[in-house]
């Protein structure tokens, strides 16, 4: 019986000594997430350099309602929206209103105005409030909100 004959590792074309070429891994994705105080439970990137109730302003516009177990009544569910038509100014408006209806209730802000401007597949929402809660002499602010390309 004869057996078969198997070549050492660098001789067969299956075990060749040849180094695979070397190519840099790409850089990892960008995951936009916030930096998280444990002991405080809050959001450090958020209330970083802000005023408190700027910061909470922001967060309320930003957070999804209804995304998670914890946010069921609070934030705002923009992306319903799903066609800028003359309906879709006042409905953006009355969610920034439903976001920002629990600072309002507290006295933290007083919201002056929103205005809500549109494109043909985007629209950004503008809140120009008062702070209530600083203790600068310019009280008043405005923050914003793009909603994406999703909206057409």
């Amino acid at each position: 019986m004869a057996f078969p004959y198997i070549p050492s590792a660098g001789i067969s074309p299956l075990g060749t000594t040849e180094l695979s070429e070397y190519r840099p891994l790409p850089p990892p994705p960008v995951i936009r997430a916030d930096k998280l105080n444990y002991q405080a439970q809050a959001f450090d990137s958020v209330f970083s350099d802000r005023d408190p109730t700027d910061a909470a302003v922001i967060e309320a516009l930003w957070r999804v309602r209804g995304s998670g177990a914890a946010v069921r009544n609070t934030g705002a569910r923009f992306l319903d929206v799903r066609k800028l038509d003359d309906k879709a100014k006042i409905l953006l408006e009355n969610e920034a209103r439903v976001a920002l209806a629990r600072l309002v209730r507290r006295g933290d802000i007083t919201i002056t105005k929103i205005t809500v401007e549109t494109g043909n597949d985007w629209a950004e929402i503008t809140v120009f409030y008062v702070n209530n809660r600083t203790a600068l002499a310019k009280k008043d602010r405005t923050a914003k909100k793009r909603l994406p390309e999703e909206i057409a």
